[in-house]
Protein backbone atom coordinates (compact mmCIF):
# COMPACT_ATOMS: atom_id res chain seq x y z
CA UNK A 1 0.00 0.00 0.00
CA UNK A 2 1.17 3.35 -0.84
CA UNK A 3 1.69 6.04 1.75
CA UNK A 4 -0.85 8.39 0.03
CA UNK A 5 -3.48 5.74 1.26
CA UNK A 6 -2.21 4.97 4.92
CA UNK A 7 -4.42 6.82 7.70
CA UNK A 8 -2.90 7.06 11.30
CA UNK A 9 -4.54 8.65 14.31
CA UNK A 10 -4.16 12.16 14.84
CA UNK A 11 -2.29 11.85 17.68
CA UNK A 12 0.31 8.91 16.15
CA UNK A 13 0.22 11.66 13.18
CA UNK A 14 1.26 14.68 15.23
CA UNK A 15 3.87 12.44 17.06
CA UNK A 16 5.58 11.22 13.67
CA UNK A 17 5.08 14.65 12.01
CA UNK A 18 7.61 16.00 14.39
CA UNK A 19 9.52 13.52 15.05
CA UNK A 20 10.04 13.71 10.98
CA UNK A 21 11.06 17.24 11.18
CA UNK A 22 12.68 17.06 14.15
CA UNK A 23 15.07 14.20 12.17
CA UNK A 24 15.41 17.08 9.44
CA UNK A 25 16.55 19.84 11.67
CA UNK A 26 19.13 18.10 13.12
CA UNK A 27 20.60 17.79 9.14
CA UNK A 28 19.73 20.85 7.81
CA UNK A 29 19.28 23.65 9.54
CA UNK A 30 16.00 26.04 9.75
CA UNK A 31 18.12 28.43 8.43
CA UNK A 32 19.56 27.24 5.62
CA UNK A 33 18.11 28.45 2.03
CA UNK A 34 16.31 24.60 0.96
CA UNK A 35 14.82 24.36 5.02
CA UNK A 36 13.82 27.93 6.01
CA UNK A 37 10.36 26.61 4.42
CA UNK A 38 7.22 27.34 5.87
CA UNK A 39 5.39 24.68 4.02
CA UNK A 40 7.54 22.15 5.50
CA UNK A 41 5.34 21.01 8.04
CA UNK A 42 1.88 20.80 6.17
CA UNK A 43 3.46 18.96 3.26
CA UNK A 44 5.38 16.56 5.90
CA UNK A 45 1.69 15.95 7.01
CA UNK A 46 0.09 15.48 3.74
CA UNK A 47 2.48 13.15 3.17
CA UNK A 48 2.27 10.94 6.30
CA UNK A 49 -1.76 11.45 6.87
CA UNK A 50 -3.31 12.46 4.03
CA UNK A 51 -6.73 12.90 5.81
CA UNK A 52 -8.41 14.68 2.95
CA UNK A 53 -7.55 14.15 -0.75
CA UNK A 54 -4.63 16.51 -2.09
CA UNK A 55 -7.46 18.26 -3.18
CA UNK A 56 -8.10 20.29 -0.32
CA UNK A 57 -10.68 22.99 1.14
CA UNK A 58 -11.97 25.01 1.92
CA UNK A 59 -12.04 26.21 -1.97
CA UNK A 60 -15.41 24.27 -1.99
CA UNK A 61 -16.47 27.22 -4.13
CA UNK A 62 -13.90 26.09 -6.74
CA UNK A 63 -15.25 22.59 -7.72
CA UNK A 64 -14.20 21.67 -11.06
CA UNK A 65 -16.25 23.88 -12.63
CA UNK A 66 -15.66 24.29 -16.52
CA UNK A 67 -16.13 27.78 -17.86
CA UNK A 68 -18.80 28.33 -20.55
CA UNK A 69 -16.74 31.59 -21.11
CA UNK A 70 -13.41 32.94 -20.49
CA UNK A 71 -12.80 36.97 -19.29
CA UNK A 72 -11.57 37.99 -23.15
CA UNK A 73 -9.55 36.17 -26.00
CA UNK A 74 -5.72 37.84 -26.52
CA UNK A 75 -7.35 38.77 -30.40
CA UNK A 76 -9.81 40.54 -29.01
CA UNK A 77 -8.50 42.89 -26.38
CA UNK A 78 -5.64 43.71 -29.22
CA UNK A 79 -6.39 47.22 -30.05
CA UNK A 80 -4.75 50.18 -30.02
CA UNK A 81 -5.97 51.72 -27.15
CA UNK A 82 -5.32 48.28 -25.01
CA UNK A 83 -1.96 47.86 -26.45
CA UNK A 84 -0.90 51.43 -26.20
CA UNK A 85 -1.70 51.23 -22.05
CA UNK A 86 0.47 48.34 -21.86
CA UNK A 87 3.47 50.12 -23.77
CA UNK A 88 2.93 52.77 -21.56
CA UNK A 89 3.16 50.74 -18.30
CA UNK A 90 6.21 49.11 -19.71
CA UNK A 91 7.74 52.79 -20.53
CA UNK A 92 6.95 54.38 -17.41
CA UNK A 93 6.97 51.59 -14.18
CA UNK A 94 9.15 48.73 -16.23
CA UNK A 95 7.81 44.88 -15.70
CA UNK A 96 8.91 41.97 -13.31
CA UNK A 97 10.02 38.59 -14.61
CA UNK A 98 10.00 36.14 -13.01
CA UNK A 99 11.57 32.83 -14.17
CA UNK A 100 10.60 29.56 -12.17
CA UNK A 101 14.34 27.93 -12.22
CA UNK A 102 14.36 25.11 -9.43
CA UNK A 103 12.80 22.60 -11.20
CA UNK A 104 15.05 19.67 -12.76
CA UNK A 105 13.04 18.42 -16.59
CA UNK A 106 12.74 14.41 -15.87
CA UNK A 107 11.23 14.14 -18.95
CA UNK A 108 13.48 15.93 -20.93
CA UNK A 109 16.79 15.01 -19.60
CA UNK A 110 15.72 11.36 -19.00
CA UNK A 111 14.38 10.07 -15.62
CA UNK A 112 17.51 7.69 -15.44
CA UNK A 113 19.56 10.54 -14.78
CA UNK A 114 20.27 11.67 -11.61
CA UNK A 115 18.33 14.48 -10.15
CA UNK A 116 21.68 16.75 -10.53
CA UNK A 117 22.56 15.76 -14.14
CA UNK A 118 23.02 19.36 -15.97
CA UNK A 119 21.11 17.60 -19.09
CA UNK A 120 18.08 18.07 -16.85
CA UNK A 121 18.14 21.72 -16.57
CA UNK A 122 16.35 22.15 -20.04
CA UNK A 123 16.03 26.20 -20.09
CA UNK A 124 19.75 26.54 -20.11
CA UNK A 125 20.75 23.72 -22.88
CA UNK A 126 22.02 25.57 -26.01
CA UNK A 127 19.94 23.89 -28.85
CA UNK A 128 18.81 26.62 -31.15
CA UNK A 129 20.23 28.35 -34.16
CA UNK A 130 19.73 32.17 -34.31
CA UNK A 131 21.52 33.52 -37.35
CA UNK A 132 24.89 32.51 -37.57
CA UNK A 133 25.22 32.78 -34.14
CA UNK A 134 26.58 30.36 -31.59
CA UNK A 135 23.64 28.11 -30.46
CA UNK A 136 21.77 29.71 -27.54
CA UNK A 137 19.17 28.39 -24.90
CA UNK A 138 15.52 29.19 -24.27
CA UNK A 139 16.86 31.76 -21.79
CA UNK A 140 18.98 33.29 -24.17
CA UNK A 141 15.75 34.10 -26.20
CA UNK A 142 13.59 35.07 -23.59
CA UNK A 143 16.22 38.01 -22.42
CA UNK A 144 16.99 39.13 -25.82
CA UNK A 145 13.14 39.52 -26.66
CA UNK A 146 12.34 41.39 -23.21
CA UNK A 147 15.48 43.54 -23.92
CA UNK A 148 14.24 44.49 -27.47
CA UNK A 149 11.14 45.88 -25.84
CA UNK A 150 13.27 49.02 -23.94
CA UNK A 151 11.81 48.15 -20.90
CA UNK A 152 12.94 48.90 -17.49
CA UNK A 153 12.70 45.08 -16.82
CA UNK A 154 13.75 43.25 -13.82
CA UNK A 155 14.63 39.63 -13.28
CA UNK A 156 13.80 37.08 -10.82
CA UNK A 157 15.24 33.51 -11.00
CA UNK A 158 14.16 30.77 -8.19
CA UNK A 159 16.45 28.14 -8.16
CA UNK A 160 17.47 25.12 -6.15
CA UNK A 161 20.75 23.23 -5.01
CA UNK A 162 21.37 21.69 -8.21
CA UNK A 163 20.78 24.89 -11.21
CA UNK A 164 22.28 27.77 -8.78
CA UNK A 165 25.65 27.60 -10.11
CA UNK A 166 24.53 26.29 -13.48
CA UNK A 167 21.95 29.73 -13.33
CA UNK A 168 24.56 31.71 -11.92
CA UNK A 169 27.35 31.07 -14.95
CA UNK A 170 24.98 31.68 -17.55
CA UNK A 171 23.91 34.88 -16.10
CA UNK A 172 27.96 35.66 -16.27
CA UNK A 173 27.12 36.55 -20.34
CA UNK A 174 24.22 38.83 -19.43
CA UNK A 175 26.15 41.56 -16.39
CA UNK A 176 23.81 44.38 -17.87
CA UNK A 177 20.52 43.29 -16.37
CA UNK A 178 19.11 43.91 -12.86
CA UNK A 179 18.51 40.77 -11.44
CA UNK A 180 18.06 38.71 -8.22
CA UNK A 181 18.33 34.52 -7.81
CA UNK A 182 17.06 32.91 -4.60
CA UNK A 183 16.73 29.35 -3.89
CA UNK A 184 13.37 27.69 -3.12
CA UNK A 185 11.97 26.31 0.23
CA UNK A 186 12.37 22.21 -0.35
CA UNK A 187 10.73 19.00 0.86
CA UNK A 188 12.03 15.93 2.14
CA UNK A 189 11.51 13.09 -0.25
CA UNK A 190 9.12 9.93 0.96
CA UNK A 191 10.82 5.94 0.58
CA UNK A 192 7.20 4.55 -0.83
CA UNK A 193 6.94 1.36 1.08
CA UNK A 194 4.67 -1.33 2.15
CA UNK A 195 3.82 -0.11 5.40
CA UNK A 196 4.34 2.98 7.68
CA UNK A 197 7.59 3.20 9.93
CA UNK A 198 5.78 3.46 13.52
CA UNK A 199 9.15 3.49 15.43
CA UNK A 200 11.59 6.39 15.53
CA UNK A 201 14.77 4.09 14.70
CA UNK A 202 12.92 3.72 11.34
CA UNK A 203 12.38 7.52 10.41
CA UNK A 204 15.91 8.07 8.75
CA UNK A 205 15.05 5.01 6.70
CA UNK A 206 11.86 6.80 5.58
CA UNK A 207 13.66 9.67 3.62
CA UNK A 208 15.51 9.35 0.09
CA UNK A 209 19.18 9.90 0.89
CA UNK A 210 21.91 10.22 -1.32
CA UNK A 211 24.67 7.51 -1.29
CA UNK A 212 26.42 9.06 1.18
CA UNK A 213 23.45 9.78 3.82
CA UNK A 214 22.73 13.35 2.84
CA UNK A 215 18.90 14.02 2.48
CA UNK A 216 17.54 14.18 -1.24
CA UNK A 217 15.12 16.66 -1.02
CA UNK A 218 12.96 18.20 -3.51
CA UNK A 219 11.23 22.00 -4.49
CA UNK A 220 7.78 22.61 -2.91
CA UNK A 221 6.82 22.78 -6.59
CA UNK A 222 6.85 26.23 -8.81
CA UNK A 223 4.41 27.78 -6.21
CA UNK A 224 8.45 28.28 -4.50
CA UNK A 225 8.73 31.18 -6.75
CA UNK A 226 7.01 33.03 -5.10
CA UNK A 227 7.66 32.53 -1.76
CA UNK A 228 11.46 32.85 -2.60
CA UNK A 229 10.40 35.99 -4.31
CA UNK A 230 8.52 37.45 -1.06
CA UNK A 231 11.31 35.83 1.43
CA UNK A 232 14.06 37.75 -0.51
CA UNK A 233 12.43 41.53 -0.59
CA UNK A 234 12.01 40.89 -4.12
CA UNK A 235 8.50 41.95 -4.26
CA UNK A 236 8.95 44.51 -2.06
CA UNK A 237 11.72 46.42 -3.96
CA UNK A 238 9.91 46.11 -6.94
CA UNK A 239 6.86 47.90 -5.57
CA UNK A 240 9.34 50.65 -3.90
CA UNK A 241 10.77 51.05 -7.45
CA UNK A 242 7.13 51.53 -8.92
CA UNK A 243 6.79 48.49 -10.92
CA UNK A 244 3.09 47.48 -11.00
CA UNK A 245 3.33 44.58 -13.09
CA UNK A 246 4.93 40.99 -13.33
CA UNK A 247 4.97 37.86 -15.61
CA UNK A 248 5.66 34.03 -15.11
CA UNK A 249 6.18 31.90 -17.51
CA UNK A 250 7.94 28.55 -18.17
CA UNK A 251 11.65 29.11 -18.55
CA UNK A 252 11.83 26.46 -21.53
CA UNK A 253 8.62 28.64 -22.99
CA UNK A 254 10.57 29.76 -26.07
CA UNK A 255 7.48 31.00 -27.48
CA UNK A 256 6.82 33.33 -24.59
CA UNK A 257 6.87 37.63 -25.17
CA UNK A 258 5.79 40.28 -22.61
CA UNK A 259 2.45 40.55 -24.21
CA UNK A 260 1.76 44.38 -24.53
CA UNK A 261 -2.33 43.71 -24.53
CA UNK A 262 -2.43 41.44 -21.51
CA UNK A 263 -1.10 44.38 -19.48
CA UNK A 264 -3.22 47.03 -21.04
CA UNK A 265 -5.88 44.53 -20.11
CA UNK A 266 -4.63 44.55 -16.63
CA UNK A 267 -4.38 48.54 -16.43
CA UNK A 268 -7.73 49.13 -18.05
CA UNK A 269 -9.34 46.50 -15.46
CA UNK A 270 -8.57 47.04 -12.21
CA UNK A 271 -10.89 44.65 -10.68
CA UNK A 272 -8.32 41.82 -11.47
CA UNK A 273 -5.19 40.69 -9.75
CA UNK A 274 -4.23 38.69 -12.27
CA UNK A 275 -4.59 37.08 -15.76
CA UNK A 276 -3.68 33.87 -17.07
CA UNK A 277 -3.43 32.82 -20.73
CA UNK A 278 -4.91 29.96 -21.93
CA UNK A 279 -5.46 28.23 -24.78
CA UNK A 280 -8.27 25.92 -26.41
CA UNK A 281 -8.09 21.83 -25.84
CA UNK A 282 -7.74 20.65 -29.63
CA UNK A 283 -10.62 18.28 -30.27
CA UNK A 284 -10.66 14.82 -28.94
CA UNK A 285 -7.81 14.98 -26.56
CA UNK A 286 -8.24 13.36 -23.34
CA UNK A 287 -4.83 14.62 -22.13
CA UNK A 288 -4.41 15.68 -18.65
CA UNK A 289 -3.06 19.28 -17.58
CA UNK A 290 -3.52 22.32 -16.16
CA UNK A 291 -7.29 23.17 -16.85
CA UNK A 292 -9.29 26.43 -16.52
CA UNK A 293 -11.72 26.44 -13.64
CA UNK A 294 -14.41 29.41 -13.12
CA UNK A 295 -15.63 30.10 -9.14
CA UNK A 296 -16.73 33.36 -7.69
CA UNK A 297 -14.96 36.06 -5.48
CA UNK A 298 -17.26 38.95 -4.01
CA UNK A 299 -19.82 37.26 -6.53
CA UNK A 300 -17.70 37.82 -9.60
CA UNK A 301 -16.72 35.09 -11.82
CA UNK A 302 -12.98 34.54 -11.22
CA UNK A 303 -10.88 31.71 -12.76
CA UNK A 304 -7.64 29.39 -11.46
CA UNK A 305 -5.98 26.43 -12.48
CA UNK A 306 -6.53 22.62 -11.84
CA UNK A 307 -3.35 21.04 -11.85
CA UNK A 308 -3.33 17.44 -13.62
CA UNK A 309 -7.12 17.56 -14.31
CA UNK A 310 -9.25 15.78 -16.69
CA UNK A 311 -11.22 17.74 -19.84
CA UNK A 312 -14.97 18.45 -18.74
CA UNK A 313 -17.08 18.06 -21.82
CA UNK A 314 -16.46 19.56 -25.69
CA UNK A 315 -14.71 22.50 -24.80
CA UNK A 316 -11.96 22.89 -22.41
CA UNK A 317 -9.08 25.74 -21.76
CA UNK A 318 -5.56 24.53 -21.08
CA UNK A 319 -3.32 27.09 -19.28
CA UNK A 320 0.40 27.88 -20.85
CA UNK A 321 1.45 29.27 -17.36
CA UNK A 322 1.78 32.28 -18.57
CA UNK A 323 0.69 34.56 -15.50
CA UNK A 324 0.12 38.44 -15.35
CA UNK A 325 -0.02 39.34 -11.59
CA UNK A 326 -0.61 43.24 -10.21
CA UNK A 327 2.97 43.47 -8.03
CA UNK A 328 0.76 44.46 -4.96
CA UNK A 329 -1.71 42.17 -5.06
CA UNK A 330 0.65 39.19 -5.41
CA UNK A 331 2.45 40.75 -2.11
CA UNK A 332 -0.56 41.24 -0.59
CA UNK A 333 -1.71 37.71 -0.95
CA UNK A 334 1.57 36.42 -0.01
CA UNK A 335 1.60 38.36 3.13
CA UNK A 336 -2.33 36.61 3.99
CA UNK A 337 -0.38 33.23 4.46
CA UNK A 338 -3.57 31.84 2.72
CA UNK A 339 -0.94 30.43 0.24
CA UNK A 340 0.49 28.50 2.88
CA UNK A 341 -3.10 26.16 2.63
CA UNK A 342 -3.59 25.54 -0.47
CA UNK A 343 -3.99 21.97 -1.74
CA UNK A 344 -0.69 19.94 -2.20
CA UNK A 345 -0.52 17.26 -4.98
CA UNK A 346 1.56 13.85 -4.77
CA UNK A 347 4.10 12.99 -7.19
CA UNK A 348 5.05 9.41 -7.24
CA UNK A 349 8.03 8.22 -9.37
CA UNK A 350 11.83 6.58 -9.27
CA UNK A 351 14.17 8.93 -8.09
CA UNK A 352 17.49 7.87 -9.67
CA UNK A 353 20.47 9.39 -6.76
CA UNK A 354 23.96 9.71 -7.36
CA UNK A 355 25.34 6.41 -7.32
CA UNK A 356 23.03 5.22 -10.44
CA UNK A 357 20.29 3.46 -8.16
CA UNK A 358 16.64 4.23 -8.59
CA UNK A 359 14.40 4.72 -5.30
CA UNK A 360 10.25 4.74 -5.38
CA UNK A 361 9.78 7.59 -3.94
CA UNK A 362 7.13 10.31 -3.03
CA UNK A 363 6.79 14.01 -2.29
CA UNK A 364 4.33 16.83 -2.13
CA UNK A 365 3.80 19.79 -4.05
CA UNK A 366 2.46 23.06 -4.78
CA UNK A 367 2.48 24.24 -8.61
CA UNK A 368 2.23 28.79 -8.99
CA UNK A 369 -1.30 28.29 -10.59
CA UNK A 370 -3.41 27.30 -7.15
CA UNK A 371 -2.56 31.00 -6.15
CA UNK A 372 -4.85 32.02 -8.62
CA UNK A 373 -7.18 30.27 -6.21
CA UNK A 374 -7.30 33.18 -3.92
CA UNK A 375 -6.99 35.96 -6.34
CA UNK A 376 -9.54 37.44 -8.80
CA UNK A 377 -8.44 36.36 -11.95
CA UNK A 378 -9.21 36.82 -15.42
CA UNK A 379 -8.53 33.98 -18.02
CA UNK A 380 -7.67 34.86 -20.84
CA UNK A 381 -7.73 32.79 -24.80
CA UNK A 382 -4.42 33.01 -26.52
CA UNK A 383 -3.20 31.03 -29.86
CA UNK A 384 -0.41 28.46 -29.71
CA UNK A 385 0.89 30.71 -32.46
CA UNK A 386 0.96 34.45 -32.23
CA UNK A 387 -1.67 35.99 -34.63
CA UNK A 388 0.29 39.48 -34.76
CA UNK A 389 4.04 40.62 -34.45
CA UNK A 390 4.58 41.00 -30.64
CA UNK A 391 2.27 38.62 -29.52
CA UNK A 392 3.13 36.07 -27.08
CA UNK A 393 3.00 32.44 -28.44
CA UNK A 394 3.19 29.24 -26.80
CA UNK A 395 5.98 26.60 -27.57
CA UNK A 396 7.53 24.51 -24.11
CA UNK A 397 10.22 21.88 -24.21
CA UNK A 398 8.78 19.29 -22.58
CA UNK A 399 10.32 16.23 -24.57
CA UNK A 400 13.17 16.05 -26.38
CA UNK A 401 11.11 16.04 -30.15
CA UNK A 402 10.07 19.23 -28.64
CA UNK A 403 13.01 20.82 -29.51
CA UNK A 404 12.71 20.61 -33.12
CA UNK A 405 9.34 22.00 -33.21
CA UNK A 406 10.45 24.54 -31.16
CA UNK A 407 13.19 25.48 -33.98
CA UNK A 408 10.21 25.52 -36.71
CA UNK A 409 8.39 28.25 -34.42
CA UNK A 410 11.97 30.46 -33.98
CA UNK A 411 12.23 30.21 -37.46
CA UNK A 412 8.78 31.30 -38.46
CA UNK A 413 7.60 33.63 -35.54
CA UNK A 414 10.56 35.11 -33.83
CA UNK A 415 12.69 37.83 -35.60
CA UNK A 416 15.93 37.66 -33.76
Amino acid sequence: MDLPSIRISKSLSSHYMQEIIREIRKECPADSPEFANPLLEKAVGAIISPSEPSYQQPFSEFRSQKPDFLTAKLSDINTEKIRNLGLETLSSDGIGILVPMAGSGGRFGGYDKSENSPDRVKALKPLFDIGKQKKVCALDIRVELIERLGAKAKYFFSCNNNTEMLLRDWLTSYPNINVCVARVPENPRFVRSSKMPQIISDIKDAMVRAADGRLLTKPIGSIGLLVAAKRSGVLDEWIQSGIKYAVVANADDVGFRVDTAALGFLEENKEYDAAVLCMPLIAGSSAKGGYIRIGSRAGDASYYVEENANPIGSVNYLSTNQIYFRVKSLNDTILSNSVYDLPHYFEKKKTVVDNGESVDSIHAYRPICEILRIMNTAAIEMQVAPANPGATGYCPLKEQNDVSKAQKYIDKYLKI
